[in-house]
């Protein structure tokens, strides 16, 4: 629209691009104002729609039923597994929320982001900031490689602390019982899909996601014990941090803090186990096959680990171990007896050290 000049009224008009005048409203007639602020902190303002907490439940609740384990994210602090909302949950609870902003400042240092967010409630004048340091190091695998590597790991470790700040301060300034119930629908939303396709397929492709991200098992089976024991709660933990790791959110680290014991190069076999090593012979192994295929898919999984990948040296490795031949066209579980089986899980490598220190008669 184009000024009038030649209108000298006291209500400026305003000519379209179709030639048809237009009367401004005066800003009395408005229901909403503004306010120019030079610093961080705002006052209460003038909104055209007014927030309805009836309503912002009602949304917030409707996402987080739709989006579960998206929602979600889990990470072990001491001896207990804690819970939160990802910061697409945040985004979520604040975008319903409605008449609010929030904004993230970073200063950065040789080692470290700090990330400042600051969350402003413009209906209520109500401000909070919280500032998150992340690290500019990459964390490593259990092999001493950057997870993150080039400039790409770089944006990577950027967006996970941005993610992190934003995250903080959104929670720590919404209401708490509203977070409570996002965070209970969405768990509500992953349980019931794990029911519909059973915890024997939940444990099998959370295995396979675990395979594919390279994450080694003893960090996850460190924080959440070994994969027959997870039941449905666990599933859920563990589905909702996989998918914070796949996000960006979350870092590996953060997510499985396992150390290895260094007091030790190796686990101790009990006397049982060393007896039954000792005792095993070619005529021992079975047709039996192992009925849970996700421990069959962890078993082979920590067979090629200590074979660096290679499915040959995990056969001569076994045939070391057990004294016979093993096929690689087939997995080596399905090779394996049930005592054998319950030997190897989680002490192979153990195994295989002990076995070639100390070889026994054929």
């Amino acid at each position: 629209m184009l000024y009038n000049d030649n209108n000298t009224s006291d209500t400026q008009q305003l000519i379209s691009a179709d030639n048809i005048a237009v009367t401004p409203l005066n800003n009395t007639d408005f229901t909403t104002g503004a306010i120019q602020t030079k610093n961080r902190y705002v006052t209460a303002m003038q909104v055209i729609n007014p927030r309805s907490l009836n309503r912002v439940i009602s949304k917030c609740v409707e996402e987080a039923s739709i989006a579960g384990e998206e929602f979600i994210y889990s990470w072990k602090q001491g001896g207990t597994i804690i819970e939160g909302l990802t910061v697409g949950a945040a985004l979520s609870i604040v975008r319903n929320f409605g008449n609010a902003m929030v904004d993230v400042e970073v200063q950065e240092s040789d080692k470290a982001y700090i990330f400042t967010a600051y969350f402003c409630d413009l209906e209520t004048g109500f401000n909070i900031s919280r500032s998150f340091r992340q690290s500019k190091q990459s964390p490593k695998n259990k092999y001493g490689k950057e997870i993150y590597e080039g400039e790409r790991g770089v944006d990577i470790i950027f967006q996970i602390g941005q993610s992190k700040a934003i995250r903080n301060v959104v929670l720590n300034a919404i209401p708490r019982w509203l977070a409570t119930k996002v965070l209970q629908e969405a768990k509500n939303n992953a349980m019931a899909n794990i029911n519909n396709m059973g915890e024997v397929k939940a444990r099998e492709l959370l295995l396979n996601k675990i395979n594919n991200l390279k994450i080694d098992i003893a960090k996850v089976e460190a924080t959440y014990g070994k994969a027959k024991s997870w039941d449905k709660i666990k599933l859920v933990q563990l589905s909702s941090a996989l998918k914070s790791l796949e996000n960006g959110y979350e870092d590996e680290d953060t997510l499985f803090p396992y150390t290895p014991n260094t007091n030790h190069s190796k686990t101790q076999l009990t006397q049982n186990e060393k007896e039954q090593l000792s005792d095993i012979t070619p005529t021992q192994a079975t047709n039996d096959k192992p009925s849970n295929r996700a421990r069959m898919l962890r078993i082979n999984q920590e067979i090629l680990e200590v074979a660096e990948g290679n499915h040959k040296e995990g056969a001569e490795l076994l045939a070391k171990l057990f004294n016979r031949k093993f096929k690689l066209n087939t997995s080596f579980t399905s090779q394996l007896s049930d005592i054998e089986i319950e030997l190897i899980d989680g002490k192979f490598k153990t195994l295989v050290e002990d076995k070639i220190d100390t070889p026994t008669a054929a």
